[in-house]
């Protein structure tokens, strides 16, 4: 299964070679169970034996490669159990990456029951026990309902890692509480989402966006954060990522669409955004 994997991973980067795409996000179920307790250590003999030599015969110098360990995948839980599994499955990109160079591993927040402040300590001490190659690869993301951007911006501040901002989530997260265009929340965030840029040293910046399913004018809350099949041109933050502000930070910078339609939604918003 692992050497399948791999495989058709290799064919998915073809593909995204033959269309142009320089930015992918490798799928956190690559290797299934390899961090599971029961199976650890057969998962590193068989990757040992031939998945990884099958990953380094690859030339990803076309790429530059990330990857989003489920939700469950956190440094803030109040049960240490999760936090140690969470340190090994994200050491374990961490040692995946010399063979296969993401240089993004992104998670959510995660839990904050207790308060931003207990949460943030938590995280702090957690992300000391990565190891650092590990730790120099980890980002942060802004979320719909527990962390917004600001949060997390700090607690990347504190450990220097680097921040992911999702233009969609903290537009719902806003939107929730009171009547605010999604302009006027990116026109709020515009110093946060500089300072974003600025917490990364080697990757290029990464960004995500969505599109609410059914629109910003139907439904609530639950449906707005609901990811649509396509991007609406309306949600490309136009005026952010062409602000002089903006573009002088960083020359480049990479976008990844979370939409239903995948590379159909992304061929779509090229064209919408050329015409």
């Amino acid at each position: 299964l692992y050497l399948e994997n791999v495989s058709r991973l290799h064919t998915l980067l073809d593909y995204s070679k033959r269309i142009h795409v320089t930015s992918y996000r490798v799928s956190s179920s690559l290797f299934p169970m390899m961090t599971h307790p029961e199976y650890i250590v057969i998962a590193k003999d068989i990757f040992e034996d031939g998945v990884f030599d099958k990953l380094k015969s690859y030339d990803y110098s076309s790429f530059e490669l990330s990857t989003h360990p489920g939700q469950f995948t956190m440094l803030t839980s109040l049960r240490e159990d999760v936090n140690d599994a969470s340190i090994v499955e994200l050491n374990m990109w961490g040692e995946i990456s010399q063979y296969l160079p993401i240089d993004v591993i992104n998670i959510h927040g995660g839990a904050r029951s207790l308060g931003f402040d207990h949460h943030r300590k938590l995280f702090n001490s957690n992300f000391a026990k990565l190891t650092q190659r590990t730790a120099g690869r980890l980002s942060l993301e802004n979320d719909e309902k527990s962390y917004n951007a600001s949060e997390i911006l700090l607690m990347c501040q504190d450990v220097g890692c680097m921040m992911v901002y999702d233009f969609h989530h903290q537009r719902c997260f806003e939107k929730r509480s009171k009547d605010i265009s999604i302009e006027e929340v990116d026109l709020q965030n515009f110093e946060i989402i500089c300072s974003a840029v600025q917490t990364y040293k080697t990757a290029t910046p990464l960004f995500h966006l969505s599109s609410p399913k059914s629109g910003w004018r139907s439904g609530g809350f639950k449906d707005w954060c609901a990811h649509a099949d396509f991007i609406d041109i309306q949600d490309y933050p136009t005026s952010t990522l062409t602000h002089p502000d903006f573009r002088s930070l960083s020359y480049s910078m990479r976008l990844d669409i979370e939409a239903k339609h995948k590379q159909l939604a992304l061929a779509k918003l090229i064209m919408d955004l050329t015409i």
